[in-house]
């Protein structure tokens, strides 16, 4: 057994006997509402979507999800006019797609979200067609 060693009782009384610290002591923190986050984060956990149905169609459970993509529309316009896409610039804004649009190309093309160069190839081919120029930032080709 060692000679120096305190009972507990010992030890906390030279504990209480020692001064104040200089620094003030931690005060408890106070539980604050989560931020809501930026509005990029806001946009993107926000549904657009408008409804959905489910039907039966012999054995087949038939799922009908219908989105409001005017919201798409007026980001890439809006974006458009105030996005600084300049020649030198290393990152560029190219559209905006909203992600229930995004599921419909990836199951058009037989794309899973896990295959993310596929998915990524699939975003470039919709994103530069003239069928979907409405939602295009940036007008340049990459």
């Amino acid at each position: 057994m060692l000679q120096d060693a305190l009972t507990s009782s010992q030890f906390w009384a030279m504990c209480e006997s020692l001064p104040e610290p200089p620094w003030p002591r931690p005060r408890r923190r106070l539980k604050r509402k989560p931020s809501p986050g930026s509005l990029a984060m806001q946009k993107a956990a926000h549904s657009t979507k408008i409804s959905e149905s489910f039907s039966f169609e012999g054995d087949k459970l038939l799922v009908k999800k219908t989105f409001d993509a005017s919201h798409m529309l007026n980001d890439a316009k809006q974006a458009r006019e105030l996005t600084e896409n300049s020649f030198g610039s290393d990152y560029k804004h190219v559209g905006n797609v909203d992600m229930g649009l995004l599921s419909i190309w990836l199951k058009e093309a037989g794309v899973s979200w896990s295959d993310t160069q596929a998915v990524k190839d699939v975003i470039k081919r919709k994103m530069m067609s003239n069928e979907f120029s409405a939602l295009r930032v940036w007008e340049g080709a990459y």
